[in-house]
């Protein structure tokens, strides 16, 4: 059978369009993925946050947890790309935060973003336990405000507007003489370092405080991943390997999970 360049070059471009198709989600991704690489954030344009809370209100129960991370997941595998943790590497987070015995009493997340995360560390912690959750985006907290409050942690997770440098000093204020003994990092991948070397400096951090970091791989943060690797005697890190959030197992991505000795 004698077949034509013009034949196969239309059977790889249909082969092409039926991937793109099947894909569509995949693509969404890296668009978004572009936009917090380079433009370091969502423009005020996108309503994607707004557009997951609203669908969350909807349709999970409220003061039910696992309700609104259920239904977040749903929405973000099927709809939309979000760069929250997600339900699969969520599990490695949650096993973290339920390995610490006694569960962590003061944590920090940096990077709150929807708040999904802190709702799934938020309702892990145990009575008395406060997680204070920073972002940078004004929008972004609002949203993240009402996630937390749809999902009945409002007493357990404070989000706070700024950054830890512009923070410092109320984030001391508020944990007093106590230091944190679990951090949680989704913020741009840049800071991963500067930030927890930032707080090790300030004693914020202290042996024993549990450190995970999300992304390390994908979109990657190759400076902090490369301290954890060649300082094994300050910080006993695994780097569990694992997919990036709401995409296929081939798209590949890290979470580190480091103690402080």
């Amino acid at each position: 059978i004698m077949i034509t360049w013009q034949s196969a070059l239309l059977g790889i471009f249909l082969g092409v369009l039926m991937i793109l198709i099947k894909h569509t989600h995949f693509l969404s991704a890296l668009s978004f993925g572009w936009q917090m690489t380079f433009m370091r954030h969502t423009s005020p344009q996108d309503q994607r946050e707004e557009r997951i809370l609203e669908h969350v209100q909807m349709y999970a129960s409220v003061g039910n947890a696992s309700s609104v991370l259920k239904v977040f997941d749903e929405y973000a595998w099927k709809k939309e790309f979000y760069m929250a943790i997600g339900d699969r590497k969520g599990l490695i987070l949650d096993q973290a935060v339920q390995n610490m015995t006694g569960g962590p009493m003061r944590a920090l997340e940096l990077g709150t973003y929807c708040g999904y995360s802190a709702v799934r560390i938020g309702r892990l912690l145990p009575e008395g336990a406060m997680l204070y959750s920073i972002e940078i985006e004004a929008k972004n907290a609002a949203v993240a405000r009402k996630m937390i409050a749809h999902a009945g942690l409002t007493s357990k997770v404070v989000v706070l507007e700024g950054t830890l440098t512009t923070l410092t000093n109320k984030l001391q204020n508020l944990l007093g003489e106590e230091g944190l003994d679990f951090v949680f990092l989704d913020h741009h991948k840049d800071l991963y370092l500067p930030d927890l070397l930032q707080l090790k400096e300030l004693g914020l951090i202290q042996p024993g405080t549990v450190v995970v970091a999300d992304n390390v791989v994908m979109p990657g943060a190759p400076a902090y991943m490369k301290y954890m690797k060649n300082h094994t005697e300050e910080f006993r890190t695994v780097f569990h390997k694992t997919s990036l959030e709401y995409m296929p197992e081939f798209v590949k991505d890290e979470v580190a999970v480091s103690i402080l000795l």
